[in-house]
């Protein structure tokens, strides 16, 4: 499905929406789809890249990440076979020490991985990273939504929620809103549910310290 099909859906056939001018323009459709793609995907990480590549240098430690990377699974260094560990911040040490990293952490606040040690050449770390979709505009309805078909309905329901709960001449339509909007958070727990099953399969377990 394109944008353009995913905007005329949701005109058409939730909001109904037959009126010359239409009484929801095209640029606030088009946010509102917009802003429900990137809700969806940020709270499922349905977009997955495992081969993200960022250089490091040697004795630097901190760097950006690219602003479409939502969450950072995993990180290996080209020509090495085991995964850093994931640690939080308390848990990398603030000494000087300059080796090949075995550590990282990412800080959400400011964008950016820490390795540590600090690297003692130049590496290329290999990130497997959740990412958030490229934006839809009015410039780009055209191409085809990133999203896996069978979800992208789902968007439309939030645009649809977003539409319903404005003022206008016949008053606000809170209760269409409402329902609009469970259907978009059922439509988001059933993505979360598949997409962890495929990426987990079915036998895995939580481990732990138990609590007696």
């Amino acid at each position: 499905m394109t944008g353009q099909e995913l905007l005329d859906y949701t005109r058409k056939h939730l909001l109904r929406d037959f009126n010359t001018p239409p009484l929801f323009p095209n640029d606030l459709l088009v946010r509102y789809l917009d802003e429900g793609q990137q809700r969806l995907v940020e709270r499922t990480h349905a977009y997955i890249e495992s081969d993200r590549t960022l250089e490091i240098s040697a004795n630097e430690t901190t760097y950006a990440l690219d602003d479409d990377v939502a969450f950072v699974y995993q990180v290996r260094l080209d020509g090495f076979y085991n995964n850093l560990v994931d640690v939080t911040e308390s848990w990398l040490p603030t000494d000087t020490a300059v080796m090949r990293p075995n550590r990282f952490a990412t800080d959400t606040a400011t964008q950016t991985i820490r390795f540590y040690p600090a690297p003692d050449i130049d590496y290329t770390a290999i990130l497997r990273v959740a990412k958030l979709p490229d934006a839809i505009t009015l410039d780009n309805l055209d191409d085809e939504l990133e999203l896996k078909a069978r979800y992208q309905l789902i968007i439309a329901d939030w645009a649809a929620y977003r539409c319903w709960g404005n003022d206008d001449v016949d008053g606000r339509n809170d209760g269409a809103g409402q329902n609009a909007l469970a259907k978009f958070n059922m439509g988001v727990n059933e993505v979360k549910r598949n997409e962890y099953r495929q990426r987990t399969g079915h036998l895995q377990r939580v481990h732990g310290d138990r609590v007696k």
